[in-house]
């Protein structure tokens, strides 16, 4: 920006002392540039303009090595656990060993439980529990099936392996 103001004084400076005056038929007064003096204007424009061009690469220059060197990223996004063929698996699975029990079929009950438990970083399961129950024996179904599952792909967290809370959602549909 200060070359700005620069390259505006530069441009009247040369317009006003390059020119040459001479008066036309009417005796108006007239102003032209000789060729010599064109190219030097422009010549001194194009000095003008590579300063200008330099002084913005110094300055980016400075602006990138003033930052710290060990700029905090923000945190990667956890990966969450994953059963080991995928959720399309993980859903046969639970449709295949789920058995809808008795006395929710006597009182007509459908909906879901979910069950949460942990995933470690060995792909083992632990801790599970009842998040959201049906009751009628559901509860306990869902976590009969759950804790069949085989291991899981473990969770990660910033590039690292960790341990991991994760749900699944066991379905009860009346008149299964």
């Amino acid at each position: 920006m200060r070359y700005l103001s620069l390259y505006t004084c530069a441009l009247f400076a040369l317009l006003v002392l390059r020119a040459e005056s001479c008066k036309d038929k009417h005796g108006t007064t007239q102003t032209t540039l000789s060729t010599a003096d064109s190219i030097r204007m422009a010549d001194s424009l194009n000095r003008i303009r590579m300063a200008i061009v330099q002084d913005s690469i110094r300055n980016a220059q400075t602006m990138i090595d003033s930052e710290p060197p060990n700029r905090h990223h923000p945190p990667a996004l956890p990966l969450e656990p994953t059963f080991k063929d995928g959720r399309a698996a993980l859903a046969q699975f639970i449709a295949t060993n789920t058995k809808y029990p008795q006395a929710a079929k006597e009182k007509n009950i459908s909906g879901n439980v979910i069950v949460m438990f942990m995933v470690h970083k060995d792909g083992t399961l632990s801790d599970f529990k009842i998040q959201q129950g049906l009751g009628y024996g559901c509860d306990e179904e869902a976590l009969r099936v759950a804790k069949l599952m085989p291991p899981w792909n473990p969770g990660k967290k910033d590039g690292k392996v960790v341990d991991m809370e994760y749900m699944i959602i066991v379905p009860f549909k009346a008149g299964k």
